[in-house]
């Protein structure tokens, strides 16, 4: 069965800079870089293409990679299975891709600020935003 997947937005924010992504994931405050090869593969998986037609055109290697990195981006909560609405992806693109690995950085020295809630937590005497002592 062929599937198709798509950012797991609203928590998961990503922008595309002259091939390099950057993922925020809001809820947990993680951020993530995908930069060259590992970008055009983050871009086909996002893109709502059926993933199983393009492996069909790759190598067995590339085809498990594709999966591998599937599982990766699913565990880290970036990405998620489209629903059949947001599913409206084509699957006539030729993607070109010569990757050996899918390499994903993980960043977590920013939680703390990504984690604060700027409309809630606010306060007159403090300022704004305050940061939840109990985490």
């Amino acid at each position: 069965m062929s599937k198709r997947f798509e950012i797991k937005s609203p928590e998961v924010v990503y922008d595309e800079i002259d091939g390099e992504y950057v993922i925020v994931d809001l809820a947990s405050g993680k951020y993530f870089r995908i930069q060259g090869e590992s970008g055009k593969l983050f871009a086909l998986i996002i893109s709502g293409q059926e993933l199983q037609t393009n492996k069909d055109i790759f190598s067995s290697r590339t085809a498990e990679l594709i999966d591998s990195t599937v599982r990766t981006l699913v565990d880290n909560s970036i990405i998620r299975e489209a629903t059949a609405e947001n599913s409206a992806g084509s699957s006539d693109k030729t993607v070109s891709l010569d990757l050996n690995e899918f390499v994903i950085e993980e960043f977590t020295d920013l939680q703390d600020i990504i984690g604060l809630d700027p409309i809630h937590e606010v306060d007159l005497n403090q300022g704004w935003p305050i940061a939840d002592e109990s985490r």
